[in-house]
């Protein structure tokens, strides 16, 4: 197995299922077990039991209790219990506290885990990228390049302040744990896989599979280049600038190469 092959199976899409799955017996399940062994093969069992099939099926535990939260998605069209007799069947079990249910056909979205949160219980801002291109595109072409100048601000704001999150956290703190966590964060931001090369004078970053507007245009997007930069800053404590970007169309990634702001003033000054 090459670098490339390990590499490419470290990174596997999901989606997090904040939209209902397609389908018109398609109901949501929201089951508050206790967190102990068997919990949820004595639920699985229900719903097998009844031939339903599982779309989605995610959950986690309560760290404030002793409880493990499942949400599901079930198929009935293939099923012959009824709805009551499903939601009863699961009550009845030892192990579980508590079943709701959203049948509603009509509802598009998850029901339940709202609303979404991250580092520390921070609530999460979960949004289509899409709208975010297309908002620095407009910027561009209503104040020029001030508008890319904006959001590159406005991302590095925003990292130096989750950066302090992060930081308050119970991981380790040397600067390699940290630049190790952020391509981690990177990943979930869903903007690609991030590879960032630490130099002398600042980070070459290579972002593979990057986000393309409408699946296939490439945007120069000041908006993440600011993030990168803030977040490197709070760790290492320098301000950086981009000195250029590249997109390779054949390989479907982009560098992008940020420097330190104290070489450039030393440069300039020569």
């Amino acid at each position: 197995m090459n670098d490339s092959t390990r590499l490419n199976g470290k990174n596997y899409p999901r989606n997090i299922t904040l939209l209902r799955p397609p389908g018109s017996k398609v109901v949501e399940f929201m089951v508050i077990c206790k967190n102990e062994i068997g919990a949820l093969a004595a639920i699985s069992g229900i719903l097998a039991k009844a031939n339903l099939n599982i779309e989605v099926k995610y959950g986690h535990a309560d760290r404030d209790s002793n409880a493990y939260l499942l949400i599901l998605y079930a198929d009935f069209s293939n099923s012959p219990s009824s709805l009551d007799q499903i939601t009863k069947d699961l009550k009845d079990l030892p192990v579980v506290n508590k079943v709701e249910i959203d049948d509603d056909q009509r509802r598009r979205f998850d029901n339940f885990l709202f609303p979404i949160v991250g580092v520390q219980d921070n609530r999460a801002v979960i949004m289509d990228l899409n709208a975010l291109v297309k908002l620095e595109q407009s910027l561009f072409e209503k104040i020029g390049s001030g508008g890319h100048a904006f959001l590159f601000q406005m991302g590095r704001d925003y990292s130096i302040e989750n950066g302090k999150i992060l930081k308050s956290g119970d991981f380790a703190q040397d600067r390699e744990s940290q630049l190790k966590n952020l391509v981690d964060l990177l990943k979930t931001s869903g903007w690609g896989i991030f590879d960032i090369r630490k130099l002398w004078n600042g980070f070459d970053i290579v972002i593979s599979e990057p986000h393309l507007l409408d699946g296939h245009t490439f945007v120069d997007i000041r908006f993440i280049y600011g993030m990168l930069a803030g977040a490197l800053q709070s760790i290492f404590d320098e301000e950086f600038y981009v000195l250029d970007t590249r997109y390779d169309t054949r390989a479907n990634t982009i560098l992008l190469e940020l420097r330190t702001r104290k070489n450039n003033d030393t440069n300039n000054g020569a």
